[in-house]
């Protein structure tokens, strides 16, 4: 299935095909009524560059896996993150690592990294092992009573406890729920102002003005509590510990916006995609019972009814191809935008300067030169294989290049290991007429819940 590479022309550049458009603000509704459908129409009629137009904003839709690799490795340079959609995320997030740019981001990209080589993510293998193994144990409760859970929300629980434990050394267990349905709240209100068409000072008294800054003291009170209690005990070398020493905020007086910007992001970060990943890979396992059968045969030769551990990971292969087809088909990192920053050409066509650049996984991962029959659950797609004949970049759940995300390793450690654990012991299966509605906030997440039913597996 591979393909021409990508084509530049010599001559003056053309410029790229547009939809119809509607005066003022052109594509604009389309986008927020659905961008799936907006972005799947105009790569199956357009091709693989389209322009729109999003208000006063000159777009361009870039949708094979050349392009992709154009933007965020071949000519990164030229391709920045001054985006408008991010500087309306800093209320909550200020300078962290998610909306910070150029020498700010790799100084603290640089202090993160320690904590998520392989040797780290190891270490991290006996949290994520026992926190599996209480929600195995919560859950042969609630099967026994034949009873239902949101799975996403359960999935938010679990792995805001490992990032917090792996990451912060503090295990959330006990503040589990009120931390969730915080940074829940926190998300939908830095979504609707993202959304705005245009956003009000934050030293306006909004109603989301107000819900965004109690968010941000919330979240500033919940680091200060998870650090004041690791006062005496704080292991050296830490990530925690590292970010404490970087600011010299180990007393209060020290703890500047940056600090709590930077402590946020990696909480918020570190669970949020691991959590939606792990939610919509057990969604498609309870709408397909032969795939669950498949990977059982794999789970129970493994781990026979315990967690998983960091040392069954090469013999979980197939639950990582689950993983992964879970991922095609519901990338958490759903869109990544840049900003054009010198006049360039992409696929014959012109790029302005000052473009806004969109990538979205979820078309890509759907593109019918690369994924047969896209919208199909299989993960034998990632057999070695099959991998090999498709371009390296028509994949990438979580980005690509320099800022491709620090805790991909951590994220598919813990989700390979939870997954395994739970679907040893447990089928789930998706309520009767509950409809999936997707969500395209920061992350791709499920809409108003997912609620599934539980049952110890057979």
């Amino acid at each position: 299935m591979a393909t021409a590479g990508l084509s530049i022309r010599t001559g003056p550049p053309n410029e790229a095909p547009m939809p119809a458009a509607k005066f003022p603000f052109g594509h604009l509704a389309a986008l927020r009524r659905d961008p799936f459908a907006l972005f799947l129409r105009c790569r199956a009629e357009f091709g693989d560059v389209v322009r729109l137009k999003l208000y006063h904003i000159n777009a361009y839709l870039l949708s094979h896996p050349d392009h992709v690799h154009h933007v965020l490795q071949k000519k990164q340079p030229l391709y920045d993150k001054d985006l408008e959609p991010l500087k309306r995320l800093k209320p909550i997030l200020g300078e962290g690592m998610v909306t910070a740019d150029g020498a700010t981001w790799k100084r603290q990209r640089d202090v993160a990294r320690p904590a998520f080589h392989n040797r780290e993510v190891q270490s991290f293998g006996p949290v994520i092992t026992g926190v599996a193994g209480d929600v195995i144990e919560r859950w042969r409760r609630v099967a026994a009573e034949g009873g239902v859970l949101d799975m996403h929300q359960e999935m938010m629980h679990v792995t805001l406890r490992v990032a917090s434990k792996a990451l912060f050394g503090v295990d959330l267990e006990a503040e589990a729920e009120e931390s969730s349905d915080l940074l829940n709240a926190t998300m939908a209100a830095g979504l609707k102002r993202m959304n705005a068409l245009f956003a009000a000072p934050m030293f306006l008294p909004t109603p989301n003005n107000r819900i965004l800054k109690a968010a941000r003291r919330s979240l500033e009170q919940m680091i200060d509590n998870i650090v004041d209690s690791q006062a005496d005990s704080l292991e050296r070398g830490h990530l925690l510990d590292r970010l404490l020493e970087n600011h010299g905020a180990h007393e209060k007086a020290g703890r500047t916006a940056q600090f709590y910007d930077e402590a946020i992001t990696i909480l918020l970060a570190g669970h949020e995609t691991t959590a939606n990943a792990l939610s919509f890979a057990l969604l498609l396992l309870g709408r397909h019972p032969k795939i669950v059968a498949r990977l059982r045969q794999e789970t129970r030769a493994v781990l026979g009814g315990r967690p998983a551990t960091f040392d069954d990971l090469p013999s979980l292969a197939y639950t990582r191809m689950v993983l992964d087809e879970a991922m095609r088909l519901y990338p958490p990192a759903w869109i990544i935008d840049r900003n054009c920053t010198e006049d360039d050409e992409i696929g014959g066509y012109g790029i302005p300067k000052g473009s806004l650049i969109l990538m979205s996984p979820y078309v890509i991962h759907r593109h019918p030169a690369f994924w047969e029959d896209g919208e199909r659950f299989d993960p034998e797609r990632f057999t070695r294989d099959r991998t090999k004949e498709r371009p390296r970049h028509a994949y990438f759940p979580f980005g690509l290049g320099p800022r491709v995300c620090i805790g991909t390793g951590f994220a598919l450690t813990e989700a390979v290991m939870v997954l395994a654990s739970l679907i040893d012991s447990f089928d789930v299966e998706p309520v009767a007429g509950h409809v999936l509605k997707l969500d395209p906030n920061v992350t791709l997440r499920p809409k108003s819940g997912l609620p599934m039913g539980v049952r110890l597996a057979g």
